[in-house]
């Protein structure tokens, strides 16, 4: 069972996903308050925040290893441009 601290941090982090690698990172708003520069737990890569919702819009090459992450899972309608 969580305590009443560990479920109060839970609620004020921020989750980014990596556009290198994919991972879902969580963030401490009071860190990036502070001008602090995250970077992805997994790749090691710093993490790209975005202050709009349409300002990380970008192609994703979709691949076997991330296609149940990326489409089957997104909360965004999926577009396929077909060469």
């Amino acid at each position: 069972m969580f305590s009443q601290s560990s479920m109060n941090t839970e609620k004020s982090t921020k989750q980014v996903r990596c556009v290198n690698c994919g991972a879902n990172n969580r963030l401490d708003p009071s860190k990036l308050a502070k001008s602090f520069q995250p970077v992805c737990g997994r790749c090691q890569k710093p993490l790209q925040l975005s202050t709009s919702p349409t300002s990380s819009a970008h192609p994703i090459t979709i691949t076997d290893a991330n296609f149940s992450t990326v489409v089957e899972k997104s909360n965004l309608p999926v577009l396929n441009k077909l060469s």
